[in-house]
């Protein structure tokens, strides 16, 4: 593979490490390892923009890499667990290898581009693709791929590079949850879950309350640009906003509020990415008629105000 140079970030690129960092907060919050990767390829796309994303993970008593989840043929999110791939002890540590020599990611050119299916494969062209590792605790627990194989479009090197950062706090998330799963500190190291065959958690994850959460959490994803206050969310979810508190404490360890304004500042900094949006604008797109009470809101969730991603009133 030929590996390119991980660029820097440029400081006024805010935004969008700004979104890596919610997205990886947002991860962070499923119980279940499948929600988790199957939401990552999500928003992998919808937020940072790439293309085309699949995620595996490593299986080390096997010799493969495990899909999980990817991208099909109109930009879905689709299931690859089914789908495996053989890799070698010494790809693996050639991966490893790239931050030491300063690289982020493998990049091969014109190379097949193709959609799994089960039993086939669609060939849909030639292009770029990369190879990001997920790197936890020194080892390799995966990688990202990533391509343009729908629109052909050139390959853009900043957006690798928050897909890149993207794949360091992934990494530690499926290492993590790996340990709890196996009951083994190393991270599932002997022999790694398979992903779908994981436990249950403590808390019950067919319960009648997780599921309660699960149904709140997801509204809220879906819906959270009309949704004003505690009061809104609750009355959707047809819940008490003490309860709904509690199902948020319990599985979030977080307030649904907060978990509310993370999402309106996530998509607030994506808006002012645009020149062309104000500061004023974006405070009512997610919102706030006050832009006072929105810079305030802003700057406690992702520390800075927003004028500091836009200059202007």
């Amino acid at each position: 593979m030929k590996p390119l140079p991980s660029p820097h970030i440029p400081g006024h690129d805010f935004a969008t490490i700004a979104q890596v960092l919610l997205i990886s907060d947002e991860l962070g919050t499923y119980t279940a390892l499948d929600d988790m990767l199957r939401h990552a390829v999500a928003l992998a796309r919808d937020r940072l923009k790439l293309e085309r994303v699949a995620i595996f993970l490593r299986d080390d008593k096997e010799g493969l890499m495990r899909g999980t989840f990817g991208t099909g043929l109109r930009g879905e999110t689709v299931d690859e667990r089914w789908h495996a791939h053989p890799v070698t002890p010494t790809q693996c540590d050639a991966l490893r290898q790239l931050a030491p020599q300063g690289m982020l990611w493998n990049y091969d050119e014109d190379v097949e581009l193709q959609v799994v299916r089960p039993r086939r494969r669609l060939i849909v062209g030639r292009g770029w693709r990369t190879t990001t590792p997920l790197l936890a605790a020194g080892r390799v627990v995966g990688v990202m791929y990533a391509d343009a194989a729908l629109s052909g479009s050139a390959f853009d090197a900043e957006k690798q590079a928050h897909a890149a950062l993207l794949c360091g706090s992934l990494a530690n998330l499926v290492y993590a949850k790996r340990a709890v799963l196996t009951g083994d500190s190393s991270g599932g190291s002997g022999q790694p879950t398979r992903v779908g065959d994981h436990r249950r958690s403590d808390d019950g994850g067919d319960c009648a309350s997780f599921q309660s959460y699960r149904r709140c959490r997801d509204y809220l994803e879906e819906h959270y640009l009309s949704l004003r206050n505690l009061a809104d969310f609750a009355k959707a979810c047809h819940l008490t906003q003490t309860y709904l508190c509690r199902l948020f404490h319990r599985y979030e360890g977080c307030s649904p509020y907060k978990r509310l304004l993370r999402l309106k500042m996530g998509h607030a900094a994506s808006l002012l990415r645009d020149p062309a949006v104000s500061v004023k604008r974006a405070g009512l797109e997610v919102g706030f008629d006050d832009p006072h009470h929105f810079s305030k809101a802003f700057k406690q969730v992702l520390g800075v105000p927003p004028t500091s991603l836009r200059d202007r009133a």
